[in-house]
């Protein structure tokens, strides 16, 4: 009996040895995620778990446009059940307030702005969790490595989804990545293009 191993890679992970599907653009983002765990670069991996429904929202888009609506909809379908007491409206606005602010309180319409709060490794693991009263108010709390490994598994089923849409293949070389060989007119020299 033969086995074929044609379209994945055995790579290094935490320790031991992974079979996974090989490089797309979009599998390297979700590495660099990983990347940045391992190295304790919570914050990085964070920031970039938090983009990726935007990244894949604009990968299926013709436009390849993700705003508010389409960050929100990529969010329902492919990670609220994931994480079942944070709504789109607030991973929306965890997005954006760790991306450009820095700042992990949720602006909900409505009125109610609760916390979020991550758990790091080496400590207790806590992880979808709502503290309904605090001394800080209303809190969600998870583990920041079991979330970012949530929004990678929930990406790369995504992507196994759509590895032969059009929309999704056409969007893909725009998409940021690691080009060690050059591109366009740099040529020879490691990039990021």
């Amino acid at each position: 009996m033969a086995i074929s191993f044609n379209g994945y890679a055995l790579v290094p992970k935490r320790g031991c040895w992974v079979l996974q599907k090989s490089n797309h653009p979009l599998e390297t983002t979700l590495r660099e995620i990983e990347s940045a765990i391992d190295a304790g670069l919570y914050y990085a991996a964070l920031i970039v778990a938090l983009t990726v429904p935007d990244i894949c929202a604009a990968l299926e888009d013709e436009r390849a446009y993700s705003g508010r609506e389409e960050y929100k909809n990529w969010y329902r379908e492919n990670l609220a059940g994931r994480f079942p007491y944070m709504s789109d409206d607030a991973a929306y606005s965890l997005r954006c307030g760790v991306v450009h602010k820095g700042n992990l309180r949720l602006k909900m319409k409505g009125g109610e702005s609760p916390r979020v709060i991550f758990t790091l490794p080496g400590g207790v693991t806590v992880h979808n969790m709502v503290i309904e009263k605090s001394p800080i108010g209303k809190v969600l709390q998870f583990d920041l490595v079991q979330f970012c490994e949530d929004v990678i598994e929930a990406a790369r089923a995504w992507y196994v989804r759509k590895v032969d849409d059009p929309i999704v293949q056409a969007n893909l070389p725009d998409l940021l990545q690691l080009r060690p060989r050059g591109f366009g007119p740099v040529v020879g020299l490691p990039v990021i293009a």
